[in-house]
């Protein structure tokens, strides 16, 4: 157990909550006992009192004076004579003074003060003796436990000291022994957490942690394990987006490097149809490099968007140009949109290039005489806008990728034929940046694309 861990300090904690704890309990039973133990000797000593103050008044009632009491006295603390069968029994532990009112002592049973007086103090703390309806003198007795009461306090007290300090002691290796069990399973799961958070900063980002216990503890492991799945997929994102540029760049960089350096060498002339290739593969890496910066930042959740509220009529209007591409290639666009549509509140110029995209993915892999559908419909609070083609289909194990970017469906398909790869997934990314979904279904007489859109902005 290493001593700054979690499972330290626990143990260290809790023993220290037990030994304040024992302390605690002993202090406050010290207290309660030294106020016991007087008590106990007050309450006897006024008892004792109290008797021997009635069995004078009787003394006196039957003599008429205290002449003789010292007999009577005697024998009443031995337990003898007349004064054994008084109220209360023999008397032997204690001292008893007798005193005539005026507080001269008659009896001392220690033969120390009798004919001294009581002081004032002593006087008051008497008990007054009373016959024939007045008082014939007091009665005070001295407990000579009273005198022992120090010693019989030290002595319970060192024995409840000791017992405290053992049962301290014992307390104390109870909670070491109960603290180290306790602090086990709360401390592993963080020490599992500790060891997986520097895998990953060496590197391992496929680093998990078991998923244990109720609480905090087993949603900590739960989001720990969630953001380590996102480093991973943006690691692996970035390393396929790497990956990506520098395979869709090396082919017409290379194209452009030969033309280049046979125009540097005179074997092809400058000629304006010798340039005019070479200008187009500029553009294409320039778009490319534009849909890549546009994919990053959708990725990444920072692309930027300007809604406003829009009739979707309006928009499917712009499709224009790409309908009559479609028609110069003997295909057929019908759009099909009910009247009633609700505005949607989108970034027209994000949804056109959806649209677009779409639709020139549609056109791309439709035969001659083919027919393109262009739907859109109030689904709830959400409108469905789907693309239909009778192209030869997306076999079922490549439905799942068609959106990842470079994703070719027909390898045979050059990039000048089939474009780059990016079109549907820039289609996922602005959708999805504006709340919507987006997924395909495909059958050998065709595919069709479909995608949602919330009505209202969802901030």
């Amino acid at each position: 157990m290493k001593r700054n861990s979690i499972q330290s300090k626990m143990v260290v904690l809790l023993v220290t909550v037990a030994l304040v704890s024992t302390l605690l309990t002993t202090t406050v039973s010290l207290y309660v006992a030294r106020h016991l133990f007087t008590d106990y000797l007050s309450q006897t000593t006024a008892v004792q009192t109290d008797v021997w103050a009635a069995a004078l008044a009787d003394y006196y009632q039957e003599n008429g004076s205290f002449d003789g009491v010292e007999e009577f006295l005697a024998s009443s603390r031995t337990g003898k004579g007349r004064g054994h069968n008084m109220r209360g029994g023999p008397y032997r532990n204690h001292r008893l003074l007798l005193a005539s009112p005026a507080g001269k002592i008659l009896y001392d049973s220690a033969d120390l003060n009798t004919g001294s007086r009581l002081t004032i103090t002593q006087l008051a703390s008497g008990i007054p003796i009373v016959a024939d309806s007045r008082t014939v003198g007091t009665v005070l007795v001295v407990n000579p436990r009273w005198q022992d009461l120090n010693t019989l306090e030290s002595r319970f007290i060192d024995s409840l000291t000791l017992y405290s300090l053992l049962t301290g002691l014992l307390t104390a290796l109870l909670a070491l022994g109960l603290g180290w069990l306790m602090a086990r399973p709360l401390s592993q799961p963080i020490q599992n957490l500790s060891a997986a958070l520097h895998r990953i900063a060496g590197g391992e980002l496929d680093a998990r942690v078991p998923v244990t216990g109720e609480g905090e503890l087993r949603q900590l492991a739960e989001d720990f394990n969630s953001m380590a799945s996102s480093l991973q997929k943006t690691e692996i994102m970035r390393r396929n987006l790497t990956a990506d540029i520098a395979h869709e760049l090396r082919t017409p960089l290379a194209v452009l490097r030969g033309n280049l350096e046979s125009l540097q060498a005179g074997i092809t002339p400058a000629a304006p149809e010798t340039i005019a290739p070479l200008h187009d593969e500029v553009i294409r890496i320039s778009k490319l490099v534009k849909d890549m910066e546009t994919l990053s930042l959708a990725e990444t959740g920072n692309l930027r968007l300007n809604p406003r509220p829009i009739h979707l009529h309006h928009l499917l209007e712009q499709l224009a140009p790409a309908i009559i591409d479609a028609e110069n290639r003997h295909l057929q666009v019908v759009i099909e949109t009910p009247d009633n549509l609700p505005p949607i509140q989108v970034d027209s110029d994000r949804l056109l290039q959806v649209l677009l995209n779409l639709l020139q993915n549609a056109i791309a892999h439709s035969p001659a005489g083919g027919k393109i559908t262009v739907q859109a419909e109030k689904a709830g609070e959400e409108i469905c806008i789907s693309v239909s083609d009778q192209g030869p289909g997306i076999p079922p194990d490549q439905l799942p990728y068609i959106f990842e970017r470079f994703y070719r469906a027909d390898k045979s398909r050059s990039r000048r034929e089939g474009g780059m790869g990016l079109g549907l997934a820039i289609a996922r990314s602005y959708v999805e940046a504006h709340g919507g979904r987006i997924w395909a279904e495909s059958t050998p007489a065709g595919s069709t694309f479909y995608f949602t859109l919330p009505l209202t902005w969802r901030t």
